[in-house]
């Protein structure tokens, strides 16, 4: 389970690390594995997430992303 504040210390996180991500914020799985250990703390709801339960959200959160960002670009907003 997820909560808006697990999502914004996701991206916060992602934020203040995206260096390690290069340029299209591909993380490898060590990394995951240091934020899910990192963000232990933050979490408000529900059991504590591993690195894979990271990734996958971060995978969909991008997905999301990109496609409320091409509908804005087509629509003009």
């Amino acid at each position: 389970f997820w909560t808006l504040a697990d999502e914004r210390h996701l991206i916060t996180y992602i934020e203040n690390n995206h260096a390690k991500g290069g340029d299209g914020l591909n993380f490898d799985k060590a990394f995951w594995v240091q934020a899910a250990a990192n963000m232990v703390q933050s979490t408000t709801c529900g059991a504590v997430k591993t690195g894979d339960a990271y990734s996958s959200k971060w995978a969909r959160l991008r997905a999301t992303y990109n496609i409320v960002d091409r509908v804005a670009q087509y629509s003009g907003v």
